[in-house]
Order: C-alpha cells, then sequence, then structure tokens
C-alpha cells in the first residue's frame, strides 16, 4: 500500500502566494507579522537569559546581603550590557581605544 502524502508538503513559494492572497494578507500584513515575531522572539530568549543568570546567582547573592565574585559580577554585567545596551557598549570600547592609542597622555 502506497501512503498519499499530504499536498502540503510539496507546495511552491507562487502556491503559498496564492494562498495567502485568496486570505486577504498584504505585504504589509507581512512586514507587520515578521516585525511582531522577531520582537516575540526576542523577548522570550532575552528573559530566558535574565532567569538562567537569576538562578545561577540568585541564592548566592540574596538581594544584596550575599558575596559573589569579581568574576560573577562580571558575568552578570556582560549579559546586562551585551542584551540591554549593546550599541552603548560597542560605542564606549571604540572611545576606550582611541582614548588609549590616539590621545597623547603627559604621565
Amino acid at each position: 500500500m502506497i501512503l498519499n502524502i499530504p499536498e502540503i508538503l510539496f507546495i511552491g513559494a507562487d502556491n503559498i502566494l496564492e494562498r495567502l492572497h485568496h486570505f486577504h494578507f498584504t505585504p504589509l500584513h507581512a512586514i507587520v507579522g515578521g516585525v511582531v515575531a522577531w520582537v516575540a522572539t526576542v523577548r522570550l530568549l532575552r528573559w530566558r537569559h535574565y532567569n538562567a543568570i537569576h538562578r545561577k546567582y540568585g541564592q548566592k547573592w540574596d538581594n544584596g546581603r550575599g558575596i559573589i565574585t569579581p568574576e560573577e559580577a562580571q558575568k552578570v554585567c556582560h549579559l546586562s550590557m551585551h542584551y540591554d545596551m549593546p550599541l552603548l557598549l560597542n560605542y564606549s570600547i571604540s572611545f576606550a581605544l582611541f582614548k588609549t592609542y590616539a590621545i597623547v597622555s603627559l604621565y
């Protein structure tokens, strides 16, 4: 007996566009849907990292009453800086390198 594979597996790009046009989807709908999907994915991944760092160091830190090592604090800051303000981090590194190598110090 030969199994019938559903035709949905063999839909080409032009057929998908025809079906979407049948439901009155415009390119604007696709763009808005893509942006919403991207924001949802970024939010999901950001909270996943946030919760992971809290699970890892939450018991040790205990709302400021505990002690963490400088290396552990750097990992927390690294996560925050790379996900919350990557552009500012990039500019600050560029400025630090400029100041270090381009400006002559008297000392």
